[in-house]
């Protein structure tokens, strides 16, 4: 049973990756435009970090919720203005919205993800397949240390998304207000491929 659902757990991760890598490389190549698919998957992020940090202070001091909130506030706020600052609009000739971001963000977002994952690998690994945590009385310093990291970069990586999805909004309504760029995209750096207009919509 154990084993089960350990290899249970290691195949939702996968996926779960999986889903990360595509969904971040498909922006960089150009995701079609939807204000309301970018606040929804935000708001979804919102809800997990909530559900997670509830079971979190389970076993952590309230303080935490302190440094979570702020991290979250922060790194909304820093990457709306990052995002904001280099996102690139276009038009398709059917007249679609589509917006590109560098590799960075996209590595930036992997990379969070990736430290995560092996934080919760090496000292959380109950905490990483959904099982109970242990209780306070049971919980080393260390380990309690180590989980409010988990739970801060976990805020960090929401931030990042609200954050993109703050400034990508607030950029195309710049756009609109301004001069739109005429239909056709810019060129594409040697070697990468155009999304196809009429491919099915990808990306938050």
């Amino acid at each position: 049973m154990a084993e089960s659902a350990s290899t249970g757990t290691l195949v939702l991760i996968g996926i779960f990756l999986l889903l990360i890598l595509r969904r971040s490389y498909l922006t960089t190549k150009g995701a079609r435009f939807s204000e309301g698919r970018l606040l929804v998957f935000a708001g979804v992020y919102v809800l997990l970090l909530g559900l997670t940090l509830f079971l979190s202070y389970q076993v952590l001091p309230l303080w935490t919720l302190a440094l979570d909130v702020g991290v979250l506030a922060a790194g909304s706020y820093f990457f709306a203005g990052y995002t904001r600052e280099r996102v690139d609009f276009f038009r398709t000739p059917n007249g679609n919205w589509r917006y590109r971001l560098g590799m960075q963000a996209a590595v930036l977002y992997v990379a969070l993800y990736l430290v995560r994952l092996g934080l919760e690998a090496v000292y959380l690994p109950a905490y990483l397949s959904f099982a109970p945590v242990a209780a306070p009385a049971n919980l080393s310093a260390i380990t309690q240390g180590i989980l409010t990291l988990v739970d801060a970069l976990l805020s960090l990586s929401t931030g990042f998304l609200v954050g993109r999805a703050i400034g990508v909004i607030g950029r195309h309504r710049e756009v609109l207000a301004g001069s739109p760029p005429e239909a056709g995209s810019p060129p594409l750096p040697s070697g990468t491929d155009r999304p196809r207009d009429d491919a099915p919509a990808h990306g938050p």
